[in-house]
């Protein structure tokens, strides 16, 4: 089974490129992280990826991304 993790890293058409390599069976999409000031910002490429998944009936699974912080 190949499932590919795709955020703003990955290009817009990558899940096209993969299908039609024949060779995807899900993906797993990045939907938000926060920043250093702790705000959330969701991952711009995520209803891109998301909606193309769709067309294509992909199972997917959504994450966020999130950071340890020393309390000390």
């Amino acid at each position: 089974m190949s499932v590919f993790d795709l955020s703003k890293y990955q290009p817009e058409n990558r899940i096209d490129d993969l299908i039609a390599a024949g060779n995807c069976d899900g993906v797993i999409l990045k939907l938000a992280e926060p920043t250093e000031d702790k705000d959330i910002i969701m991952d711009p490429k995520f209803i891109t990826h998301f909606n193309k998944a769709a067309e294509y009936g992909l199972p997917y699974g959504i994450y966020f991304m999130s950071r340890a912080e020393n309390a000390d």
